[in-house]
């Protein structure tokens, strides 16, 4: 089962880019980096709503991935976070849907 968690996340990895400035393309996954999780998100169109699939696997031995759907509509966002220490704020990931684009905001603390 780990083995094969690891092999998913390799391949997802290398079908990963970096963020792309006019935002995430339909079917194309984009790399998730949060302190302690590695992942991948893509979306797909359905009628209205853009289905946005993430998915999050930590980075100790044995963590299991967790999968997160949503179905977004215009001006909808996702935000994935993972929470701070008491001396840091939490690190954020928001997949945000404006009009046909879906713009990806990468890792960072919250303020």
């Amino acid at each position: 089962m780990i083995t094969r968690t690891i092999a998913l996340a390799a391949v997802a990895g290398l079908i990963a880019g970096p963020a792309l400035a006019d935002g995430l393309k339909p079917a194309h996954a984009q790399r998730i980096d949060l302190p302690g999780h590695v992942g991948t998100a893509y979306y797909t169109v359905e009628a209205s709503n853009y289905l946005v699939v993430a998915t999050l696997v930590g980075d100790a031995p044995g963590t299991v991935p967790i999968r997160v759907q949503a179905a977004l509509q215009n001006g909808q966002s996702l935000v994935l976070s993972t929470p701070g220490s008491a001396e840091e704020a939490p690190a954020t990931f928001e997949i945000r849907r404006s009009n046909d684009r879906l713009l990806v905001t990468p890792a960072f603390p919250a303020n």
